[in-house]
């Protein structure tokens, strides 16, 4: 049995690792491209064009390792019932289960490793990423730093602190601004729990100003004030970090502060489960690839096995992509919106899969 297992895994990995490469280089290709008017408009150098897909290689390893994964499963049996293999193992007493068990431990694996990457590779290298484009590229100044999660700004006389901005709300939550005077003595503090824009000015609310100028430090409450700050919400989109930009763990911990400060987490806990739910998708496409490749015939059909596995990983896609905007607009629950295309497709491949045993 373990023969009978390293074989078919070996022809699967055969075609899996054909079609990586395959899709690898066409996405790049097509990305190169789309992005060339880009790179020529601001005369990005050959490195920095480099380090751009360098770094949007591992998203892109992310999105066809389930379609590598469904056409290797779909070519390698295919083939193996073109020689009457599968035939062959059944008249020897091997079970439909057993030949399709090396397939499903395949897609435990690679569902593994795309958790793996998006949760340690990813949301690293789309940070660089978007520094590549933002300041390499497009030339943009960053005037913001993070640290301990936490958004840092200097300009000329001041030192703003914000606990984190909301860029779908355009709010800045936690803010602290301390000035200086020509020899950097601090002269002013202002705290404000919020600040809002209203398309030209950010009204700040709930705060307080500290003035130390003078013999007689002077202090006053506020509910709502215009302050000048001269940053706009553009100015945080190089500082901001989108989901994809954080893992797991990191995007929870931000969800913790979200909901501490009282705010709408639905958007956040759908992308939260979407990170645990989609990696499942190499083992999915399996089961639902597994009956179609077992009745394929005796010809593989190989320009059919391309198109089903673009057929099914889009429809997924599409699938997945719909819930999940359900769940970020609170239609539905985000939990079921992350879930619920993982139990329909798996359902439906296990239902197929027991129907091709009768």
């Amino acid at each position: 049995m373990i023969t009978i297992s390293r074989y078919l895994s070996r022809e699967f990995f055969r075609i899996f690792l054909l079609s990586i490469v395959a899709f690898l280089v066409l996405y790049l290709i097509v990305d190169l491209f789309e992005r060339m008017s880009m790179l020529m408009k601001y005369e990005a150098s050959l490195l920095d064009a480099f380090h751009y897909f360098l770094y949007k290689t591992p998203l892109i390893l992310f999105q066809v390792i389930p379609v590598a994964v469904l056409l290797g499963t779909l070519l390698s049996l295919g083939i193996l019932n073109r020689n009457n293999e599968i035939t062959a193992l059944k008249a020897g007493g091997v079970s439909l289960y057993r030949i399709v068990l090396p397939f499903l431990v395949i897609g435990i694996l690679a569902s593994g490793f795309s958790f793996f990457l998006n949760e340690f590779i990813i949301p690293d290298s789309n940070r660089r990423l978007k520094f590549t484009e933002m300041i390499r590229i497009k030339k943009r100044k960053s005037l913001a730093t993070i640290k301990q999660n936490k958004i840092y700004l200097r300009s000329r006389n001041s030192i703003y602190n914000i606990d984190f901005y909301l860029p779908k709300k355009n709010l800045l939550q936690g803010i602290s601004i301390l000035r200086f005077d020509r020899d950097f003595r601090l002269v002013q503090r202002i705290d404000a729990k919020r600040a809002r824009w209203n398309g030209n000015v950010w009204n700040f609310e709930q705060g307080t100003i500290r003035d130390f100028r003078g013999s007689v430090d002077r202090i006053e409450s506020f509910s709502e004030r215009v302050i000048p700050f001269s940053q706009t919400p553009k100015d945080f989109e190089l500082v901001e970090r989108e989901p994809e930009e954080m893992s797991y763990g990191e995007l929870k911990k931000y969800l913790k502060k979200l909901k501490g400060e009282g705010f709408d987490t639905n958007p956040y806990l759908a992308d939260l489960q979407a990170k645990l739910s989609f990696p499942l998708i190499n083992l999915i496409i399996v089961l639902i690839g597994l009956p179609f490749a077992l009745q394929t015939g005796r010809r593989p059909g190989y320009a059919k096995s391309v198109g089903l596995s673009i057929l099914i990983g889009f429809s997924y896609w599409i699938t997945f992509a719909f819930s999940l905007s359900l769940g970020r607009s609170g239609a539905l629950n985000p939990i079921i919106a992350a879930w619920a295309p993982d139990i329909l497709f798996a359902a439906s491949g296990i239902f197929l899969l027991t129907r091709v045993h009768k």
